[in-house]
Parts: structure tokens; sequence; C-alpha cells
């Protein structure tokens, strides 16, 4: 097996989004929320608990993969050396997605100085959407570190996307 000298923390945009919709204050004249369903369940670490994906334990390094920034240039998950690297899969048409981008961006600004990188993978979309958004709204997210999957949606190669592998 090998190891990656990089430590790595997974996190997914919908968990991101939770995060911040929880830390948001209930205006003080709303009914109380009655909720349908049931809390997820979450694993010691606190991810959650879905039934038929695995997850990666804690200190278990993700497996290396490549995307391509903007530019085209190659970025692996390797290349955060002697840094934490938080790793944030999203969708150009994900809601959840885009409404957590600026509570990770804001993550990223108050942890940078820490060495922690923020790689934002863009997955499950094509190329050109990707390429698309981030020329509209990079800078907005300054210290996001936007790349994209190489198997697009609807190639031959799109079931072999990192992101699907990760979870798998």
């Amino acid at each position: 097996m090998k190891t990656y000298k990089t430590p790595l923390v997974l996190l997914s945009s919908l968990l991101l989004a939770a995060v911040a919709a929880a830390q948001q204050p209930a205006p003080t004249n709303a009914a109380p929320i009655r909720r349908s369903v049931p809390m997820m369940p979450v694993h010691t670490n606190g991810a959650p608990v879905v039934p038929g994906m695995e997850t990666l334990g804690v200190g278990v390094p993700a497996p290396d993969f490549e995307s391509k920034d903007l530019t085209n240039k190659a970025v692996r998950v390797s290349d955060a050396k002697k840094q934490v690297e938080v790793l944030d899969f999203w969708a150009t048409w994900c809601g959840p997605c885009m409404r957590s981008l600026p509570h990770t961006e804001e993550i990223a600004q108050r942890y940078k100085d820490q060495g922690v990188v923020m790689l934002a993978v863009c997955t499950s979309d094509t190329r050109a959407k990707f390429e698309g958004w981030v020329k509209t709204n990079q800078a907005k997210y300054a210290d996001l570190n936007f790349t994209c999957e190489l198997h697009d949606r609807g190639s031959a190669t799109f079931e072999e996307r990192a992101s699907k592998k990760l979870t798998a």
C-alpha cells in the first residue's frame, strides 16, 4: 500500500452546507422546526454513515489522483507537500455545493497561514461548464484551488472519476 506524507481531509460540499446551515441562528419569531427525517448516524470521527458507502478511516491517506486546473495544468493530491489538504468535491449544477462555497472560502482564508490548502475538485460535470463557472466566479473564492476531474460527465470514462472511487 502506498503511503503519502500529505495529511488530507476529505469533505463533501453537502456536509459543508449542512454545517453552515446549522450555524445560522434561527429567527427569534420562528416556530420550532419539526423534522420528519431522522438524523443521519455518524461515525466517531463525525462523518455521516451512508449505507453501502465505505469511507476512509481517520488517518488513512486518500489515494492519489490527478485533476486539471483552469489553465489545464495537472494537479495531484500528493502535490501538497507538508500541508493539510482539504479536498472538496463539487459540481456547477449542485445547489448545496454552491451554497457551501462561501463557507469553504472562509475556512480557506482562516487557515491558509497554517499550511492548509483547499482543493475544490469539480466532479460529475463537464469541463466546459467547469471553465465557464470558474471564469465567472473565481474572484469571489480567491483562496480555493479549483480543478476539474479528468473524466467528464457523458464520457466513456465517467465511471472512473476520482470522486466515485474515493467513496465506493
